[in-house]
């Protein structure tokens, strides 16, 4: 492995991003995750927007530096906490995780169940509650997450080396 594939192939800390639930899928897991490595993405070569999500993504790794999987939603509570939030950022970030999704870098698409869809999507907001059609609801506990995020982490460092030496040329 050259030190480039090191690089890569090692970093401090992925990003984790939602997509749509396929509308296809009733049942069983969809590709609807997205992992990639803010670290490594080059600025300026996307939209504005892009960029400050990755900068805003690349404090809020600074601020948790034990956090090895940044989940996107915790981001945007993040950023509540603050007092602020992307629209008064004036940043558009559903077009930057979209640019993100398309574009030629370094990112695996995981599968997810739709209970693993629910909390990449809903991560970060207190107290959430999930309805079910028969009108019942629960508490999501936030050791769901923390399990979540702790397999979908095991699985980014055993996955994401392979990947990496199978996509980056070796020279």
């Amino acid at each position: 492995m050259t030190d480039t594939q090191k690089a890569l192939a090692y970093p401090k800390y992925w990003l984790l991003f939602g997509r749509e639930w396929p509308v296809e899928v009733k049942s069983g897991p969809a590709e609807c995750g997205v992992a990639t490595i803010p670290g490594f993405i080059p600025r300026g070569h996307f939209s504005r927007d892009t960029d400050q999500v990755l900068d805003t993504v690349g404090a809020y790794a600074k601020q948790h530096p034990d956090v090895r999987l940044v989940m996107f939603g915790e981001v945007s509570h993040w950023l509540g906490d603050a007092n602020t939030d992307w629209a008064s950022m004036g940043v558009d970030w559903e077009g930057a995780l979209e640019e993100l999704a398309n574009a030629p870098i370094p990112q695996l698409l995981l599968n997810l169940n739709q209970w693993g869809h629910l909390l990449l999507s809903t991560i970060g907001i207190p107290k959430q509650y999930v309805h079910f059609p028969d009108g019942s609801r629960r508490l999501v506990e936030r050791s769901e997450y923390e399990t979540l995020r702790a397999q979908l982490t095991t699985l980014l460092e055993e996955e994401w080396p392979r990947y990496i030496v199978d996509t980056v040329p070796a020279s």
